[in-house]
């Protein structure tokens, strides 16, 4: 009875352990920021699922004028989906940090996604420079 309890108690550990580190596995930190990093930026995860990735995180802004975040996912090489902004501005209505969630790609098109590009720009018209984030 008690080597059945032991058995139980292990496959049932096993099967609570397993989803957690796939899940980690398919998680993505990303941060872009101008210098010094708290006068405004962008910063989060990307939940990578087949088709498509959730984007988590935050765009900050701590100086005259606005900061936007930009998105854009690739698959084999090319943009897959639209082009996603978030932008915030400390003097606006969202405040220095605005936090947002969204799916990014093509449910459509076959294949998994390879990388979230993230740029950070600014209203005098200067952008930091995009920077592949890749799917591990």
């Amino acid at each position: 009875m008690i080597k059945k309890l032991a058995a139980g108690a292990l496959v049932a550990a096993a099967a609570l352990a397993a989803p957690a580190t796939a899940q980690a596995e398919d998680l993505t930190a990303f941060e872009r920021c101008i210098s010094p990093c708290e006068d405004g930026g962008t910063f989060g995860t990307i939940d990578w699922h087949n088709r498509t990735a959730t984007v988590h995180g935050w765009v900050f802004d701590h100086k005259p004028g606005w900061t936007q975040a930009k998105f854009v996912a690739y698959k084999d090489g090319r943009p897959d989906g639209e082009l996603v902004t978030r932008t915030t501005d400390d003097a606006g209505r969202y405040g220095p940090k605005r936090e947002f969630s969204f799916v990014i790609g093509d449910t459509n098109r076959p294949g998994g996604l390879e990388r979230v590009m993230v740029d950070l720009c600014f209203d005098n018209g200067y952008c930091k420079g995009w920077k592949d984030f890749w799917r591990p």
